[in-house]
């Protein structure tokens, strides 16, 4: 990997680890404590919608489901679906407050890495943070992320979701 490319990466992690601090400083005694029933159940399909943030103009990049398929104690580990293909994902519960996850959607013509941090609202369906990582034009961006349970009656059915998905792969493959 490229040196510079990769202080960038280093850089902007300190900058985002930084922010979350200044952020969360008062909830950041919860994370040395833990008790084994204090870990929320993640397991399920969440809707996921990813901003990029250039400047003071924040855009929609990405819309995707994440499925965590498996929990023990507080890893979780799942994978994100897209139109275009699946990606593996694995995370940290960090207490109730706070959750850390890293993805590596690849093999493209460029690999997608990034990681990011999420605080649950108060009903747990919702999750609110910040990514950083590579994007398709290979430039290491950052926004805002917010992943929203299915298991939320409220929300809509992802069949046409999962069609667009179908038929893009047809396309993709002839």
């Amino acid at each position: 990997m490229d040196q510079t490319l990769l202080a960038g990466i280093v850089g902007a992690g300190g900058v985002v680890a930084g922010a979350l601090i200044q952020t969360l400083g008062p909830n950041l005694t919860h994370l040395f404590k833990r008790s084994g029933t204090d870990v929320p159940d993640l397991r399920g399909k969440w809707d996921a919608t990813w901003e990029v943030t250039r400047g003071t103009r924040s855009t929609v990049y990405a819309r995707d489901v994440i499925d965590i398929t498996k929990q023990s104690g507080s890893e979780v580990i799942g994978h994100g679906i897209d139109y275009r293909q699946d990606y593996p994902l694995r995370g940290v519960i960090n207490t109730q407050t706070m959750i850390t996850f890293s993805y590596d959607y690849g093999p493209l013509n460029f690999p997608l890495v990034g990681s990011g941090v999420l605080v649950p609202n108060s009903t747990f369906l919702e999750l609110n943070g910040l990514w950083i990582g590579h994007i398709h034009d290979r430039s290491l961006v950052t926004g805002k992320v917010v992943w929203r349970s299915h298991r939320d009656p409220s929300r809509p059915s992802h069949d046409s979701f999962h069609q667009v998905r179908e038929n893009s792969n047809a396309t993709s493959s002839r």
